[in-house]
């Protein structure tokens, strides 16, 4: 079939199922979970586990009585009505009637029933139940400085404050649908997916961008139908929503494999909305415009009206994104205008500090320049992991994202460090807590650029030296693992031979990258008077691995902020040291700055 070579703007205001773990129940959950284990938990083929059964972590968003039952990953479409039979026949035998609302067949496998809660007790245990979900409602995140923010930096705006497009070349089209208060159900997103994905399976396209611009609670099958568009090919966009909160709360904002955008007002500072304001937290990836914007209204076909959220700055981004990858929003923005005071500590840490703006290139036509040129790297942090001297945290990078360095950091400083394990054939990040710590962060360094392929190799053995095999390999970061209680973390070293130095009981990975014209080099800040240190790379190269050394305590970790490293001793201690690697795509002239 021929591709067309157009891309599709989608746009969702729809509902999603919620969930949360058990011990958010209320007395009504227990006795629910009750009937459950009056049952039995063994399913009927004594094989699987019962399934879960999961609730929306806001009680006033719960629709009782309403639930997907979602079968196990490759179950076949076939299980889906022998489930449903099955449950109907075993309800009927208990005098109580199920009625089947919707088949899912697409991303995801299962049906939309609506049953007394007295029957879950039946459902979870029936064979290829994965988890069932009890219904719940989302929301839209919706409440002209919007444009002249995006398009300002490159002079796009006339002077009587007009757009005036660079070029009739390259033009995005969104179809967005606000009402004033959008409130619907869980078969509505489900269905409006699958319509998607058919569409897109009987009508391919080179790029798809799709636009989620409501949030609901923690949702485990509206993230799984998320992941699925990414991984048949879609950029999915979502709202971070409305609530003054972690964004990784919510769904669709809390999938790793969505864009998730938060709002700003025209000063570039966080929205507020009264006690709400746009949510942030290491499940955002960057913010645009989202207060006061300018919209058409429902009343006539000419009458506008002023609205404000996130569904309106993740509206922004969407019309930012090009139909290419998702590489160039996160090349689309300005780094560190917004001020985060109101934030907590380890938000402040994880929430990126990025704006959305339109990059578009305008050189004359003997020197265009493409815009992909430049290696694009953002940090990935996880959750904070328990508090055990056994626990761990674990970070990933996105699909089509590369792993260039991989590190750890412990608000108390107590860490043994990280190191990179291989699952699936990707890369994982892994930070493990210190004796008596309070939690960990892991933090990848994801980067994208055309050709990057890269790989990691261990120390041979504890006090060993890891270093990259291939030649043609740039040494991008260096992991530290100690048995000690201490860290001493390792020291990347370039040269004839790249390696990362370690010390006695320490283990470590070299991640070792290639791409055309790819080079790196180091840099260095020794503090001798104060407790914290940064070290930046210059203009025109990427930030892709922060280390952290000190001689005489432990540091909390080192901490990339844009193109920065920063390193800050845990206990006031002198002599911190910060070490970034910096790489770029070597320009055809070699004009700019070289690291030193």
């Amino acid at each position: 079939m021929r591709r067309t070579s157009a891309w599709l703007g989608w746009t969702l205001c729809l509902c999603a199922s919620l969930a949360v773990c058990a011990q958010d129940y209320t007395e009504d959950d227990e006795m629910i979970l009750e009937l459950i284990r009056e049952d039995g938990t063994e399913p009927e083929t004594g094989a699987e586990p019962a399934a879960e059964f999961l609730r929306c972590n806001k009680a006033a968003w719960r629709m009782p009585g309403q639930y997907l039952v979602m079968l196990r990953q490759g179950t076949h479409d076939s299980q889906v009505q022998r489930t449903i039979r099955r449950l109907q026949a075993k309800a009927a035998r208990r005098g109580y009637l199920v009625e089947i609302l919707q088949t899912y067949s697409g991303a995801l496998h299962g049906f939309l029933v609506k049953m007394s809660s007295d029957v879950l007790h039946l459902a979870v245990k029936l064979p290829h139940v994965h988890y069932i979900e009890e219904d719940s409602s989302i929301f839209a995140q919706s409440a002209p400085w919007n444009l002249q923010r995006l398009l300002q930096p490159h002079g796009f705006i006339s002077e009587n404050g007009t757009y005036k497009p660079p070029s009739k070349s390259e033009v995005a089209k969104i179809r967005a649908s606000f009402s004033r208060q959008c409130i619907l159900f869980p078969a509505s997103i489900s269905l409006g997916l699958e319509y998607i994905r058919a569409t897109l399976q009987a009508h391919p396209v080179e790029a798809v961008v799709v636009l989620l611009p409501f949030v609901g609670g923690f949702s485990r099958s509206l993230n799984a139908a998320c992941r699925d568009m990414v991984a048949n090919g879609a950029v999915v966009i979502a709202a971070a929503g409305n609530y003054r909160d972690d964004a990784c709360l919510f769904s669709p904002a809390s999938e790793p494999e969505v864009i998730t955008v938060g709002a700003v007002n025209s000063a570039d500072q966080l929205m507020s909305q009264g006690a709400g304001g746009t949510n942030f937290g290491r499940c955002v990836d960057l913010f645009a415009p989202g207060d006061d914007i300018v919209s058409a209204s429902s009343d006539c076909s000419t009458c506008f009206t002023s609205r404000s959220g996130t569904s309106q700055a993740a509206a922004h981004a969407a019309g930012i994104q090009t139909p290419n990858t998702k590489k160039k929003t996160r090349q689309n923005k300005a780094t560190n205008s917004i001020n985060f005071l109101s934030l907590s500590e380890t938000h402040r840490l994880t929430t990126p500090n990025l704006v959305a703006w339109l990059m578009i290139l305008i050189l004359p036509h003997t020197h265009t320049q493409h815009p992909y040129g430049e290696l694009l790297c953002r940090s990935v942090w996880s959750e904070r992991s328990g508090v055990a001297s056994t626990d761990k945290a674990i970070s990933r990078c996105r699909q089509g994202e590369e792993m260039m360095g991989c590190s750890s950091y412990a608000p108390d400083g107590v860490r043994v460090g990280e190191t990179i394990s291989v699952s699936n054939g990707r890369m994982e990040c892994v930070a493990y807590n210190g004796q008596a710590g309070k939690g960990v962060f892991a933090v990848a360094r994801c980067c994208v650029i055309g050709g990057l392929r890269c790989q990691v190799h261990p120390s041979p053995e504890p006090g060993k030296d890891a270093q990259c095999v291939d030649p043609q390999h740039h040494l991008t970061g260096c992991t530290s693992r100690s048995t000690a209680e201490l860290l001493t973390d390792s020291r990347p070293h370039h040269g004839h031979r790249n390696h990362c130095a370690v010390k006695d009981g320490v283990t470590s990975h070299a991640v070792c990258c290639h791409a055309p014209s790819l080079e790196c080099n180091l840099l260095e800040n020794v503090s001798t008077d104060k407790d914290q240190v940064e070290v930046s790379c210059p203009s025109g190269w990427t930030l892709t691995d922060c280390s952290a050394i000190s001689q005489s305590s432990a540091v909390l970790g080192p901490v990339a902020k844009g193109n920065s490293c920063h390193v800050r001793s845990a206990t006031g201690a002198t002599r911190a040291a910060g070490i970034a690697v910096c790489c770029r795509v070597r320009p055809s002239e070699q004009h700019a700055t070289t690291p030193h």
